[in-house]
């Protein structure tokens, strides 16, 4: 594979700058060099030279990436990122926030089961895709269009009118969507799952405690006013 000195130099800088560093020497140092390696560092953002491997991967720990990704053959910080981007054609970020919810350090924990079998629940509904349907009319509605020209002022009244009543119609529309989804996942009435419940306390004893805690306040309250 032929590898861009030009695009690595760039993909360093951006990465520098993302990691809150506006200089190469701070970045130098906290990278473990001398602050005077500054030349060095402009070299390779330039793309007049290119980091040694032992340079690559600190930059790589550095910037929690791989080094595929350092030297721009592929556009994700990982390969896996890369890998599913490609096939959804979501962003890192929209990546990210689906792993936060179906993955964990420990996989195989109870909850992390639970939170995966909900989210698989959401997306399989029926109505899902009527409410994501609904977002994305809404969503298309609030992008500013481009550039309109109208010959009158009431033209352009008219179509500000109108697609403010299709907004209004469009978010009644997606509160719509979201309560049927929410009725397909949980049907009403929803019933709690008493079975497992073991309650030691007879309602015998509970009355009888709820009793002698009612005259133990009314004793302070007495108590109080004396």
């Amino acid at each position: 594979m032929k590898y861009d000195q030009d695009k690595i130099g760039k993909r360093i800088l951006l990465e520098r700058r993302k990691a809150g560093y506006s200089n190469q020497s701070s970045f130098a140092v906290a990278m473990g060099y001398s602050e005077e390696s500054r030349q060095t560092v402009a070299n390779w953002e330039k793309g007049k030279t290119v980091p040694c491997m032992e340079a690559l991967l600190r930059m790589c720990n550095f910037f929690g990436c791989e080094l595929g990704y350092l030297l721009c053959e592929y556009d994700c910080k990982t390969r896996e990122m890369t890998d599913i981007h490609v096939a959804t054609g979501l962003s890192e970020k929209a990546i990210d926030a689906i792993k936060g919810i179906t993955i964990s350090n420990n996989k195989e924990s109870e909850m992390m089961k639970d939170k995966r079998k909900a989210f698989d629940m959401l997306l399989t509904a029926d109505k899902f895709s009527d409410f994501f349907y609904a977002f994305y009319d809404l969503y298309m509605s609030s992008i500013s269009p481009q550039l309109l020209e109208f010959k009158y002022v009431d033209d352009a009244i008219d179509y500000i009118h109108g697609l403010e009543y299709r907004m209004k119609v469009e978010h009644y529309e997606l509160n719509e969507t979201l309560t049927l989804l929410v009725d397909e996942l949980f049907p009403k009435p929803i019933v709690a799952d008493l079975s497992n419940l073991r309650i030691k306390e007879s309602f015998d004893e509970y009355d009888e405690r709820e009793k002698n805690q009612e005259q133990y306040y009314n004793e302070l309250y007495s108590m109080g006013k004396t």
